[in-house]
Parts: C-alpha cells; sequence; structure tokens
C-alpha cells in the first residue's frame, strides 16, 4: 500500500467510527486528532498487521494478528493470552453460549490489539496527567475498533467483544444508553438486543480482562495482586457496583480452586517490562 493511499485509509476508518463513538470523546478537543496521529506515526505497524491480516481462503487470520501484537508489545500480548485462558478455564463451569467459543477465544485474544498504536512511553509512565490517561485508558479502546475496521474484522462475534469489552463496565467509548443494560435473572448482561450474543461473551471477557488486569504488574500504575486477591477484590466491587453477575464469580474462584498450577503457569512466563 503507496503511503499517501495508507495516509488516506487511516482517515477514512476514523471518520467511519466517529459517529459510533460517545458524544464526549467525539467532543473533547485532542483526543481523536491525537489517536489520529499515533496510528499515522505507526504506519508501519499497521502495515504489518495488514499483510497478516487474512489467510489464503479468505479469512481473518487472528491468530497472525495476535503474533503481530505479541511482536511489538509483548505484555500486553501476554495480557491478552491470560486474558483467553481465564475465559477458557471459566467456560467450563458455565453455559455452551462460552465453554469452547472459538469466537470468543480470538476476541480474548485481540482485546487490546489498540494498544499498538499508543506510544510505548505511554505505556510505560508510572504517573500519567489525566489527559494522557484518556489516551492509554479510553483512547486504546477507540484504536481498537479503529483496527477492526481497517484490518476488516466484521465478524461480529468477534468484533463486538473486542469494540464493546470496555462499554459493558466502564461505559466508554460509547456510553451505551444504560436503558439497554440488564441483568436477566442475574445471569447475563444484555445490551442491544441485536447483538446480544456476541455481548453476553463480550461481558465475560470483559470479567477476565479485570481480573488479570489486577494482577498485572506490567501495568505501572497501579499495585499488582495475587489471582486471589484480585477475586477478592473483584468480588468487592461486583458486590457494589451490581457490574457483573454473580455465576462469573463462583466461575473464577472454581477456577482457582481447581486449576490453580494452570493460573500459576500464566504468569510464571510472562515479561513485564513493556
Amino acid at each position: 500500500m503507496g503511503e499517501q493511499k495508507l495516509h488516506n485509509a487511516i482517515d477514512e476508518t476514523f471518520s467511519a467510527i466517529e459517529p459510533t463513538l460517545s458524544e464526549r470523546i467525539r467532543s473533547h478537543v485532542s483526543l481523536l486528532p491525537t489517536l489520529k496521529q499515533f496510528a499515522h506515526e505507526r504506519e508501519n505497524i499497521l502495515l504489518d498487521l495488514k499483510e497478516h491480516s487474512v489467510l489464503s481462503g479468505g479469512k481473518p487470520a487472528y491468530f497472525e494478528l495476535w503474533g503481530v501484537l505479541e511482536k511489538h508489545r509483548l505484555p500486553t500480548a501476554q495480557h491478552c493470552e491470560r486474558v483467553a485462558g481465564y475465559v477458557r478455564l471459566m467456560g467450563s463451569y458455565l453455559d455452551p453460549l462460552v465453554e469452547g467459543n472459538a469466537s470468543l477465544q480470538h476476541a480474548s485474544r485481540l482485546h487490546d490489539i489498540g494498544k499498538l498504536l499508543i506510544p510505548e512511553y505511554l505505556l510505560k509512565k508510572k504517573e500519567l496527567s489525566s489527559f494522557h490517561r484518556m489516551l492509554v485508558v479510553e483512547g486504546h479502546a477507540v484504536l481498537g475498533e479503529f483496527l477492526c475496521k481497517y484490518l476488516g474484522i466484521d465478524d461480529p462475534s468477534v468484533r463486538n467483544p473486542i469494540v464493546y469489552h470496555h462499554d459493558v463496565k466502564d461505559g466508554y467509548p460509547h456510553n451505551l444508553d444504560k436503558a439497554q443494560s440488564i441483568l436477566d435473572d442475574g445471569t447475563q448482561r444484555v445490551i442491544a438486543s441485536d447483538m446480544q450474543d456476541s455481548l453476553v461473551i463480550g461481558d465475560l471477557l470483559s470479567f477476565a480482562d479485570s481480573a488479570d488486569a489486577i494482577v498485572d504488574p506490567s501495568r505501572t500504575y497501579q499495585q499488582h495482586l495475587t489471582p486471589r486477591a484480585a477475586f477478592e477484590r473483584l468480588t468487592d466491587i461486583t458486590h457494589k457496583r451490581g457490574i457483573f453477575p454473580q455465576r462469573y464469580l463462583d466461575a473464577l474462584d472454581k477456577v482457582l480452586l481447581n486449576h490453580a498450577e494452570e493460573v500459576d503457569e500464566m504468569y510464571s512466563k510472562c515479561q513485564f517490562d513493556i
């Protein structure tokens, strides 16, 4: 892809996703222009992703894309792999929608792909200004949607969990109408009925993401905890805010009890220097 063609593709893709974002993000004077600048500054990564994005049969090459993430952002790739591990292990204690769900595994491994376009110095920085924190925390979710659009990841069962994994618990970057969010018999969250299945499993991805993020020592802006201590904190947060259904806590508790060695192995091989 020529330099000007790639430049135009970046601008066109941002224009395509901008209407889906919340008014707060769209109206911020600096956020989207800065994120677009990040994409332009990392065109080599975009070309690397594009080169590995499609298999010979025309299907998205999810494992190859994770390999690009591993190449450029190893700790982020390892975090995504651990989240996929939690989802896989928890799936055996949940319903068939989750157990062995290949799409959810693909989404889990790529849910933070937007961090590929965040400058390393921001990911490493221990203390962030409010704007820089917004660029990392909310910006990576926006860039994740940008990359799904840019790379042609349009299967909703993969795309939606990636794009909405922060909306289900944090309300960004789309600020989905809370009236559309309900807990069905305390077992599953449904956001926008036309995306029900992919967002229900995206809700589990969000839970697993939180479980690992509390542990992850590569996040220099926080004190990390053990997996069991993270479970206790998630339990407290869930009971106070009602973010996640109880069955996710029950499944994670069983994973920590019955798969302790596998969970320890997930962390033993990690590199925590972004």
